[in-house]
């Protein structure tokens, strides 16, 4: 029968050994060349912990202390990443591995978040640290805070590794118009990820004055219907704002879908020049408004204009069939489009053209104009609520 094995220990403070109460001890398994999620436990007051039934495996171990102790988490054996982590063999000779760890005091981040004067901390705020990627961007470090219950807007990520970092500063609270922000050295906050100063905390430091003031953002409403006014569902509505990142224009987005009333509704937004895109399977997607942008401020609220989309018609490519000779006819065929399509038809030679040509008629007679010429054909499409499509052909040979 496979190997049963118990993986147990304690866990203590790295300075003055005292254990740590209910420590969070997650157990991975080796799936090729990576680490997958296995099981998990928490310890006890005295920071003892214990796996049972553990098959025949290669493992490795995550200690993390309890959420606001103030401890740095680390991998087996006292490994900071799970890159680094080492392996724990559990094989047929094995009946009780023993994994004790040690953490070390972790680095504190405190500040202030100020609220908007037209609000108080009735609001969900909760600060999230965010580690360097290394490249500029910046990375979810698994830390987090909520300001203190007295009023005051204090707060404290604890158990913070040395490394490089910034917050971000958020309201949880459902449909919270408060614009999310990031620290930004010598100002109450940026909403800009891209322009988060870093901060270079070192084992065991305590980093103050990270503070920021929240603003109230924008809220845009608005609806969508069909030609005939019936509510569309699920539209996606794409909220733009053209930003410069390191030298580097790019788009800013915020996204929303319409519900089943066809009404949608985005908050948080930040203050500046935005245009608007709806797109949905099958209808012709629209931007508002075009060719220039809307400005929103801070705290205001925006009722959209009712924005109307119409179907998308099935428009094939046409072809023409017929002798190249003057005298003889041409003959368009459009392919299948939508049932109920009107369609039109425009001749041209050499890309301009024929006057006169425009029927719905899918033929044309050739004259001495078109000889030595080349012919393509246009054919238009119309339907109530669908948007207008035109398709041109390929040119024929030389007409002689």
């Amino acid at each position: 029968s496979p190997a049963i094995a118990t993986i147990t220990g304690t866990v203590t403070a790295e300075t003055g050994g005292a254990p740590l109460t209910f420590p969070l001890i997650t157990l991975y398994v080796q799936s090729g060349t990576t680490w997958k999620f296995y099981d998990y436990t928490s310890g006890g007051r005295d920071g003892t912990y214990q796996f049972q039934n553990v098959p025949v495996g290669t493992y490795t171990l995550e200690f993390s202390p309890e959420h606001g102790d103030d401890f740095v988490t680390e991998w087996w054996n006292d490994e900071p990443t799970d890159t680094a982590a080492n392996p724990i063999a559990v094989t047929t000779a094995t009946t009780t591995v023993t994994a004790d760890a040690a953490l070390a005091t972790g680095a504190t981040i405190s500040g202030t978040i100020t609220s908007p004067a037209t609000s108080t901390f009735t609001l969900v705020p909760d600060m999230e640290l965010l580690k360097s990627d290394g490249k500029g961007g910046w990375l979810d470090a698994g830390l987090w805070a909520y300001p203190a219950q007295d009023g005051s807007g204090r707060f404290s990520i604890v158990g913070v590794p040395a490394g490089d970092y910034t917050v971000y500063y958020g309201d949880d609270a459902s449909q919270s118009d408060i614009q999310p922000l990031y620290y930004q050295q010598g100002t109450t906050g940026t909403p800009n990820e891209w322009d988060a100063s870093p901060l270079a905390v070192d084992a065991g430091e305590a980093v103050t004055g990270i503070d920021a003031t929240f603003v109230h953002g924008a809220t845009v409403t608005g609806k969508v219907t069909d030609y005939w006014g019936n509510p569309l569902s699920s539209v996606t509505v794409n909220l733009g704002r053209r930003v410069t990142v390191n030298g580097v224009a790019e788009w800013d987005v915020s996204s929303v879908k319409t519900n089943s009333s066809g009404v949608y509704r985005e908050t948080a937004m930040i203050a500046g020049a935005w245009i608007s895109t709806f797109g949905k399977s099958g209808y012709t997607s629209i931007v508002y408004p075009s060719g220039t942008t809307f400005t929103l401020t801070s705290g205001q609220h925006k009722s959209m204009p009712t924005m109307k989309m119409y179907r998308k018609l099935t428009s094939p490519t046409p072809t023409i069939t017929g002798t190249h000779y003057v005298g003889y006819k041409l003959t368009a065929h459009p392919g299948t489009w939508t049932s109920g399509t009107t369609l039109t038809y425009r001749w041209y030679a050499n890309g301009s053209y024929i006057s006169g040509s425009t029927s719905r008629s899918s033929t044309f007679t050739l004259t001495s104009a078109q000889r030595w010429k080349y012919i393509t054909v246009k054919v238009t499409g119309t339907k109530t609520g669908y948007t207008t499509v035109t398709r041109a052909s390929k040119a024929t040979g030389q007409i002689r």
